[in-house]
């Protein structure tokens, strides 16, 4: 995954070869244009694709997967997508987990993938239990009984 040239090489060159080891006959199709952009600019493209288009364009070879799994372009989405201050607080996040045990930080794609997966679960609608005695008669309830129906909504969400 070299940064300097186009992409052309890099998405063609092995692909074809594998095809030709195999015994398969070489393409002599054109490569795509977008092959010909440098790194930096397809990552200026990426950038401003949907997560859901950037992994559909991480299916179409080895090398676009391997641009595509880029912790720089996760990062920038994440950015992106849920400011400055959560992909700051990621990033200290990673950077503790990293110096305290050792252990390697997550790749920026899978913590891009597990706060989407927080942000769908935390924007589900718990239906709320109404009963006779925490509602006055013109619909409306207390606080202190809705905090607890709240509350009790939640824990049974949560087990």
């Amino acid at each position: 995954m070299g940064c300097g040239g186009g992409i052309e090489a890099a998405c063609g060159g092995a692909d074809r070869m594998e095809e030709e080891e195999a015994g398969a006959p070489s393409s002599s199709s054109p490569p795509p244009p977008i092959a010909q952009l440098g790194y930096d600019q397809l990552l200026s493209v990426l950038r401003l694709l949907p997560p859901e288009a950037v992994l559909s364009f991480a299916a179409t070879c080895r090398a676009f997967r391997a641009w595509a799994s880029s912790d720089a372009l996760w990062e920038a989405l994440c950015r992106r997508d849920w400011g400055a201050r959560t992909a700051a607080a990621l990033a200290e996040r990673r950077r503790e987990r990293e110096r305290g045990g050792g252990a390697v930080p997550a790749p920026w794609r899978r913590v891009y993938a597990e706060v989407a997966r927080l942000g769908a679960l935390s924007a589900r609608r718990v239906p709320a239990r109404r009963t006779r005695s925490t509602s006055s008669l013109d619909g409306s309830c207390s606080s202190a009984a809705a905090v607890r129906e709240v509350e009790y909504n939640l824990s049974s969400f949560v087990k």
